[in-house]
């Protein structure tokens, strides 16, 4: 793993510091050999104490969440890594709410975009829901949503 990391962080590109295989997620029972290289990067100490830090306070954030809630929460963050990443793997699931994923979608999209102002957001969610209804009714013909 290091090495098709060419010994560098995956984050900020440091060669110095040690370096960690960092495990994207965890999966019960499993043993470190058994994960794919796509799911395991290589980062720095910094960068990888910044993603435990980040990890940890999704989950307390996470867990304050109440619980009628939470399926609001993994709507918005499969939205987001659709945008970052286009994993779609969520966003046919029937628990996900289109409008709570459209907005995770929406805040990356606006971030990349500056979308400052507005007009300028305004203009950019009539295109996008007018994209969407338009792929609606494209996969469902006589569906209008």
């Amino acid at each position: 793993m290091l090495n098709a990391a060419g010994f560098k962080c995956a984050a900020c590109g440091d060669t110095e510091e040690t370096l960690h295989v960092h495990h994207k997620h965890y999966k019960k029972g499993c043993q470190a050999w058994e994960y794919s290289d796509s799911e395991l990067v290589v980062l720095c100490d910094c960068c990888h104490q910044n993603e435990h830090e980040s990890i940890d306070l999704i989950k307390n954030l996470a867990g304050s969440i109440p619980a009628q809630h939470r399926s609001d929460l993994i709507s918005i963050l499969a939205g987001i890594a659709f945008a970052t990443t286009g994993d779609n793997r969520l966003t046919d699931n029937p628990s996900i709410c289109p409008l709570m994923l459209m907005s995770g979608m929406v805040a990356i999209k606006c971030n990349e975009l500056d979308l400052t102002g507005i007009g300028n957001l305004t203009n950019f969610l009539k295109v996008e829901i007018e994209k969407s209804i338009t792929r609606k009714s494209i996969n469902n013909p006589g569906v209008r949503s």
